[in-house]
């Protein structure tokens, strides 16, 4: 790498006997590099209670990849992040600051310095995470980030990525707000970049500009929540106590399993900073990869919903069942999943997107009846419906897709809906089948 600094040319020019010397200065100002940040909506973690905003940006700050290129042009394949790698870029004091502090390279072409011109190229994603050996960790640690390129590499920074339903973040990747000149090279020439890309063969630039970085969404979202119909019968029966001994009375429905189908959904991917179409997320899998067809939320946690006891084994539970302790599906929504999903990928040079096609729910109604034999009936439903709302055949970086589950003693409705968080929003109504 070169180093930058301050020198002196001494020319002595020797006339006779007497002897004339003339001291040249030749002067360039080692200018730092400043890094700047715009994110026009929060970044959403998954799950009400991970959320990003602006403010927790600033606290977990971002990653920044540069390579530097002596000749220019950076090259996607054998160009290396010698510049920077994984540099932590952190918010204090008002500002975003990294260490340690990096300068403009000056080789800019004037003929005071020289002829090559050297180039700086820069990539960056949020949230930060630091690995432990070079280059991969555990999502139990990171939010289901499990590893960067290494910094022995050639070509393009990438991070690798899992959805995992217990440790979900929303990565997000850096690129140019926008088109044009992003500030006038110290030689004069512009320093042209793509609105929607990165930062690519920066010349060292007039003045102090920040290499500012506009963070995209790389994922595409998923929420499921569920509540019984607002009308319906025996719905002011459903999750309701006693009301004079704090016994459980009535109705309960608890969800035992839930699985949304579709197609080329990969559960891990490699997410490319160098992304080649604005504002896309440039997402890649193994050539061997298999895409699923499903994708199981995992609600078990969810304790004041779920209950997968074998029907002939359930008890009528007056204590555990009052509302207050374990309602079970009632007429206010609740949400049972909140999650990641990869919206398109390139494998074996085409590419594929994520589509979810149909919703498969299985729960029990359970009732109390002191006439029957063990004092309550349990009907267990097993039910799958189309999704075929417009949007959800070509999930797309950026949305949030949501799946409205109302559940009731006469039908299952599922209602879909994607909100976009830069873009559109989608919804729709699905009758499903009588319950037995």
């Amino acid at each position: 790498m070169k180093k930058i600094f301050t020198f002196a040319a001494v020319a002595a020019v020797v006339l006779s006997s007497c002897a004339k010397i003339e001291t040249v200065k030749v002067v360039s100002e080692n200018e730092a590099i400043n890094f700047g940040v715009y994110v026009p909506n929060s970044l959403t973690k998954a799950g009400s209670d991970n959320v990003l905003t602006n403010t927790e940006l600033r606290s977990t700050g971002f990653g920044v990849f540069a390579a530097y290129s002596p000749n220019g042009p950076y090259d996607s394949s054998s160009s290396k992040m010698d510049f920077m790698w994984n540099q932590p870029v952190e918010y204090s004091a008002s500002a975003w600051s990294y260490s340690p502090v990096k300068y403009w390279p000056n080789q800019t072409g004037t003929d005071a310095v020289s002829t090559p011109v050297d180039v700086l190229s820069f990539f960056a994603y949020a949230p930060f995470v630091d690995p432990a050996n070079n280059g991969t960790f555990s999502p139990a640690e990171t939010g289901g980030i499990t590893g960067i390129t290494a910094n022995t590499k050639e070509g393009d920074p990438k991070v690798s990525y899992v959805c995992d339903p217990a440790h979900p973040v929303d990565l997000c990747w850096g690129v140019v707000e926008t088109d044009g000149n992003w500030a006038t090279a110290a030689n004069g020439s512009p320093n042209t970049v793509v609105a929607g890309k990165p930062y690519l063969n920066l010349v060292k630039p007039q003045g102090t500009p920040k290499v500012k970085f506009l963070f995209k969404h790389a994922l595409a979202k998923l929420v499921v929540d569920v509540k019984t119909l607002e009308a319906g019968a025996g719905t002011s029966n459903i999750g309701v106590d006693n009301g004079t001994t704090g016994k459980a009375d009535g109705t309960r429905i608890f969800i035992k399993s839930l699985t949304i189908n579709g197609t080329d959904i990969y559960n891990s991917g490699t997410l490319n900073l160098n992304n080649t179409t604005e504002n896309t997320p440039l997402w890649e899998v193994a050539n061997d990869a298999t895409a699923g067809t499903e994708f199981v939320v995992d609600i078990t946690s969810n304790t004041k919903l779920y209950n997968n006891t074998d029907p002939s084994t359930v008890t009528w539970d007056e204590d555990g069942w009052v509302s207050a302790t374990k309602p079970g599906v009632t007429s206010t929504a609740v949400e049972l999943y909140s999650g990641m999903a990869i919206p398109a990928v390139v494998k074996n040079s085409t590419s594929s997107s994520a589509a979810l096609t149909s919703v498969n729910i299985v729960y029990d109604v359970i009732t109390k009846d002191d006439r029957l034999e063990k004092g309550l009936s349990v009907i267990e439903n097993n039910i799958t419906k189309t999704i075929s709302t417009t949007g959800f055949d070509a999930l797309q970086a950026g949305y949030v897709y949501t799946l409205h589950l109302q559940l009731g003693m006469k039908t299952v409705d599922v209602d879909a809906d994607i909100t976009g968080w830069d873009e559109s929003t989608y919804e729709t109504d699905v009758d499903l089948p009588l319950n037995n």
